[in-house]
């Protein structure tokens, strides 16, 4: 998930949208290799828990039983596939900075304190 940035100047949308635009990149990076494993089943239990747009977000009970799957399939498959984002992203972002202080220091000013 995209973090969202307070305030509207025109500096702040756009870094929200180029930060959506990443994280949209890398998923679909993600989703075409697994594809190509047939690991589709785990993109899918991400897509249901983590991009879901109904309130409140789903628990992994309730994604497995609409999946068909064991809930701690479900928490496997998401912590995986968020891994695996989290990697394409840095991997994007790798390519535009000189050094590792200034991939973290890009990591932060997108994703603030979220996991890497």
């Amino acid at each position: 998930r995209v973090p969202s940035s307070a305030g509207d100047d025109p500096e702040s949308v756009f870094d929200r949208a180029w930060a959506t635009d990443l994280v949209q990149r890398a998923l679909t990076r993600v989703r075409e290799r697994f594809k190509g494993v047939d690991r589709e089943a785990q993109v899918h239990a991400y897509e249901e828990y983590d991009l879901t747009t109904t309130a409140p977000q789903p628990t992994y009970a309730q994604v497995a039983a609409k999946l068909g799957m064991r809930e701690q399939e479900i928490k496997n498959a998401i912590d995986v596939v968020r891994g695996e984002i989290r990697a394409e992203i840095r991997g994007e972002l790798q390519e535009t900075v000189r050094n590792p202080e200034q991939l973290e220091d890009e990591w932060k000013a997108i994703f603030g304190s979220q996991a890497r």
